[in-house]
């Protein structure tokens, strides 16, 4: 009895320890596809400040988000090298609303920044879809995340 209950204890604690892993990445906002690594982000445009939202050009306000996507290509040695590439972002509520953003492409001294707009009502729920064409590459890489948004 003692053996079954030691082995039920590790089966338990490998399940939690996996699924906090897997809970972690996500709470990152980190996606790996093959050399690339792409992290991600949906916030409401009234987190920024004036500043920053008046030098990248985005409307303030609470019934608005910003969707901020950065691309890196794994290197052998140093650190991962901002990439150019098409982004297309769409993204549905459960009424099945399709809302999209021009995502434009912002330098920020090495880094290279993608960032669109949408807008968002209390409570909505929306399902992300985020199609990635590094420069130079043919193959288009899908990023699908959801996300819960409360503007009151």
């Amino acid at each position: 009895m003692r053996m079954r209950n030691l082995t039920a204890l590790v089966v338990f604690a490998f399940a939690l320890v996996t699924s906090y892993a897997a809970f972690s990445k996500e709470m990152k906002h980190i996606k790996e596809f093959g050399n690339y690594v792409v992290h991600f982000n949906a916030l409401p445009t009234d987190f920024l400040t004036t500043k920053v939202a008046k030098q990248h050009n985005v409307t303030r306000s609470r019934n608005r988000i910003m969707l901020n996507i950065s691309i890196k290509q794994k290197v052998l040695k140093g650190p991962q090298t901002a990439v150019k590439a098409k982004v297309i972002a769409i993204a549905t509520n459960l009424s099945g609303q399709i809302k999209k953003a021009e995502m434009r492409r912002i330098h920020d001294g090495k880094a290279i920044y993608y960032i669109g707009e949408f807008n968002v009502s209390d409570r909505e729920y929306l399902k992300f879809r985020v199609q990635l064409t590094p420069d130079s590459q043919k193959q288009t890489y899908t990023l699908n995340f959801q996300k819960q948004f409360f503007t009151q």
